[in-house]
């Protein structure tokens, strides 16, 4: 692997990282863990923030 790549790999792991605690924390228990009653693993909630940032960053070069 590429110095660059690991470099973004680790910048996307953390934001990813940063962003689920936020949304624990800030959103409360019934908003950012649950969906009609049903806990969100947390794996789930990653997921859903990595395509968030991978579509914007692709929205924003052009590909999309």
């Amino acid at each position: 692997m590429s110095k660059n790549y690991e470099q973004n790999l680790t910048v996307l792991a953390n934001a990813v990282e940063l962003s689920a605690n936020l949304i624990m924390c800030v959103a409360g228990e019934a908003v950012s863990n649950t969906i009609n009653g049903e806990r969100i693993p947390p794996a789930t909630m990653k997921s859903a923030i990595v395509a968030t940032i991978q579509r914007k960053l692709t929205k924003d070069q052009g590909v999309v």
